[in-house]
């Protein structure tokens, strides 16, 4: 802090949830649902499946789930999760949707009523600035510190492993409607802190881009100025979730492999 600073000008917020985050929250859920094509009468159960493990366990567990919902697995860059979902899906008979690192990666996180996830402090802000619940599988006693306020303010769960996943999820989606209230509910400070403070990253950021872009269209001695410009892309139609699973009115394939004959076994320990 230099000496023309005072300590009210410097805001403390943590981790920020960055630009496309802030702005993917602040749009209505229900109208991202439907941008996108999820489901408006069912929960939507988001997974950070990059970071999991035992996606195959976790996959069949959803099987055995009282409760529908729609499923969101977000796989960032990670094929060979990908290429695992989509197999599995296919052999369990689990519809879904998948997608990686998307230009709308955040508005469609911002559609899930439950994230699935290895708590970090990212994922923390990033889940409490969306207003959602949190399904978490720590894997240390830090990620399961930073879950405990979740559960003891009762806006999310511990599954101490994979094989328990199916019954604490279906524990969070029977008391969806006090979840959302919860959610709601919660103080807005800390929320409106780390807006204004995202609000003014963005701004900054904004202003710093349009300088750049400024300077590149300074002449240049011996040279022409001539601003740089490109086509305009059409805006794609294409959604950006891909679909997994059986298709509609397909019969589902019997046949299980070595490893998917071990997640049933093991989830039903």
């Amino acid at each position: 802090m230099t000496s023309e600073q005072r300590a009210g000008d410097v805001l403390v917020v943590g981790p920020l949830p960055g630009p496309r985050v802030a702005a993917a929250g602040r749009q209505p859920r229900l109208e991202l649902r439907e941008r996108f094509g999820l489901a408006k009468d069912q929960p939507v159960v988001l997974f950070a499946a990059s970071e999991l493990d035992e996606l195959t366990t976790l996959l069949f567990q959803t099987t055995l789930l009282n409760h529908d919902c729609q499923l969101l697995f977000d796989v960032a860059d990670d094929d060979e999760a990908a290429a695992l979902l989509r197999r599995r899906a296919k052999g369990f008979g689990v519809r879904a949707q998948l997608f990686g690192r998307v230009e709308a990666a955040a508005e469609l996180w911002a559609c899930a009523d439950v994230v699935v996830a290895k708590p970090s402090p990212r994922l923390e802000r990033r889940v409490l600035f969306l207003r959602q619940a949190l399904l978490a599988l720590p894997d240390d006693d830090d990620a399961l510190a930073l879950v405990r306020p979740f559960v003891e303010r009762r806006l999310g769960r511990v599954a101490s492993s994979s094989s328990t996943f199916a019954a604490e999820l279906d524990g969070l989606l029977a008391d969806l409607d006090g979840l959302r209230e919860r959610l709601a509910a919660r103080p807005r400070g800390e929320l409106s802190a780390v807006a204004r403070a995202v609000r003014r990253a963005e701004a900054e950021s904004a202003s710093l881009l349009a300088k750049r872009a400024l300077a590149r269209q300074v002449k240049r001695p011996g040279s022409v100025a001539t601003p740089e410009s490109s086509p305009e892309e059409e805006p794609s139609s294409a959604s950006p979730l891909e679909s997994i699973g059986p298709e509609e009115g397909a019969a589902v394939d019997p046949a299980r492999d070595d490893e998917l004959a071990a997640a049933e076994a093991d989830a039903n320990r």
